[in-house]
């Protein structure tokens, strides 16, 4: 495959990975953004209301991580191909796509934990006591927490490799932007301390859901279209043909 369709590839993976986590999370898990299955209990909710909660939506939630699961899949593809695409940028360098692949295996770490809280709150919800649930429960909010740091660095490699090391691997406002995004992930840490309203609330988050996590998923959306856009402008490109043939 050549490079173009190699980058439409893991630009349709950044999508797939946005749309599956999107349909998990708003339709399945966040229900109370639709309250069509209820209204799903904050960080700090007592253990009492989480249990009550996903007794009554187990089915629901397993599908929520069922398919946040799924999500894991064009997520890799999206992943690997940026790190390709980085460290070829870098012409040898490497410092930057390198710092990129550390904090990458965090992006992945992150949701595999979060689905396993997921699975673990709803899997035996009513037979285990209500503390192993509500830590069930917390493990939706602890490894995210643990991982901003590194997702700091992700985009700070990225922002790297951009602006500095790389030659040409997307246009410098895209770099910008990943700058700006790097510094909000430390906006999780306040998450521990105050894990509702606008650090965490379902329905207030601001700060982590809006700003944080918002960062993140408009960094992955841009570099998509860009990709997008790059590879067709390219396809629509036709061959030059020498004079005189």
């Amino acid at each position: 495959m050549s490079e173009r369709q190699l980058n439409r590839l893991g630009a349709w993976g950044g999508l797939g990975y946005i749309a599956l986590m999107m349909t998990a999370w708003i339709v399945f898990w966040q229900t109370n953004v639709f309250t069509t299955f209820g209204e799903t209990p904050d960080s700090d909710a007592p253990a009492d209301q989480i249990v009550a909660f996903y007794s009554e939506h187990r089915t629901t939630q397993l599908m929520a991580g069922c398919v946040w699961a799924a999500a894991l899949a064009p997520l890799g593809l999206f992943l690997s191909r940026l790190y390709t695409a980085l460290k070829s940028a870098e012409e040898g360098h490497g410092t930057g796509a390198t710092a990129y692949l550390f904090g990458a295996f965090a992006f992945l770490a992150a949701p595999i934990l979060w689905v396993t809280g997921v699975f673990g709150v709803s899997f035996r919800v009513g037979e285990l006591h209500p503390s192993v649930t509500q830590y069930n429960h917390d493990l939706f909010l602890l490894p995210i927490v643990t991982c901003a740091p590194l997702w700091v660095l992700m985009f700070g490699g990225i922002a790297l490799v951009i602006l500095v090391t790389g030659r040409g691997v997307f246009p410098r406002w895209l770099g910008i932007l990943a700058l700006v995004a790097a510094p909000c992930q430390f906006l999780y840490f306040g998450a521990l301390f105050d894990p509702s309203g606008i650090w965490w609330s379902s329905n207030q988050g601001i700060l982590v859901a809006g700003v944080a996590y918002g960062s993140q998923l408009g960094w992955i959306v841009a570099a998509c279209v860009v990709w997008l856009r790059s590879s067709s402008a390219v396809a629509r490109t036709p061959d030059l043909v020498p004079s005189g043939v």
